[in-house]
């Protein structure tokens, strides 16, 4: 019998679902050689990453995974989902949300990665009828971006700020994005200061780096390559409602000196390009995250 495709809607999010499917399934054994890869391959790892995901979830809307970001594991899997093309009134869905909605972001001390994907689920099922939660959600995350010196613009792991680091300012951007794509207002100092952070974490040579900390201060990852370049564009957009004029004609869509950042970045990426690991340019702790990467690169 033909198995139907999955009817994937693409949007910023899209890459959420497809990194989480995937890397489910290639964490497995008989995993697909990438030479022999074909889209009918690809549709059948996200049916069997939906019917895993699906599975493995509990009555109480929960998956069985114990993290230690409330909520995260919940928000996560419901985007994947739900950008694979799941019904989004289906038992999953409803049980997901049932959960999402009992949680309260400051009192259940949720994380900016729990939070964010908050935003995009949200934002992905109904923002009109999850505007009220999609505000909350924004609400603090805006009170989680750091104001102080040195760590202007910058997201931690959560509210009582500390060290941000790129990896939750990178999910704080992407909800943010969300949030204002759905027509939920962002103050625009609040990219303006998101757009410090990302720039103050350039090295040069297109790199740039997790968190400024004695541990993370001079390697560059290809993870944090991929967010930075993302979050600016994205920042970008946000701060430009028009695109600007130069010359008399339209320059999209950075100005000159973070478009030099993104194509240094662009060309380290294409130099350090591999698929077995998250690439960096000495030994980092994060080598091993290279589902985290994959995703960031999409």
């Amino acid at each position: 019998m033909h198995q139907p495709q999955p009817k994937i809607r693409y949007s910023q999010g899209t890459w959420l679902a497809s990194w989480l499917i995937i890397s489910i399934c290639l964490s497995c054994p008989g995993r697909l050689q990438a030479q022999s890869l074909t889209a009918a391959d690809v549709a059948n790892t996200i049916n069997s990453g939906t019917r895993w995901l699906k599975n493995d979830q509990k009555d109480d809307g929960k998956w069985s995974r114990i993290h230690p970001h409330t909520g995260g594991v919940e928000a996560l899997s419901t985007l994947a989902l739900i950008l694979s093309g799941e019904d989004k009134q289906s038992d999953n869905i409803i049980k997901s949300l049932r959960y999402l909605n009992s949680l309260d972001p400051v009192h259940d001390n949720l994380t900016v990665y729990t939070v964010s994907l908050m935003v995009m689920v949200y934002a992905e099922v109904d923002p009109e009828l999850y505007r009220s939660r999609i505000r909350e959600c924004v609400r603090y995350l805006v009170a989680a971006q750091n104001e102080r010196e040195p760590f202007r613009g910058g997201w931690a792991y959560d509210i009582n700020g500390g060290n941000p680091d790129g990896s939750n300012s990178q999910f704080a951007i992407l909800a943010l994005s969300e949030a204002a794509r759905v027509g939920i207002k962002v103050e625009q100092s609040v990219w303006q200061n998101a757009q410090w952070y990302w720039e103050r974490k350039y090295k040069g040579n297109g790199r740039f780096i997790y968190r400024e900390d004695s541990h993370h201060r001079t390697v560059a990852t290809g993870s944090m390559i991929c967010a930075a370049m993302a979050s600016l564009i994205i920042i970008d957009e946000n701060l430009n409602d028009q695109p600007p004029l130069k010359r008399g004609k339209v320059a999209c869509c950075l100005e000159e000196e973070r478009l030099e950042m993104v194509e240094a970045a662009n060309e380290w990426m294409a130099s350090h390009f591999t698929t077995r690991s998250n690439p960096a340019d000495a030994y980092s702790i994060f080598r091993d995250n290279r589902y985290y990467y994959l995703y960031s690169m999409e």
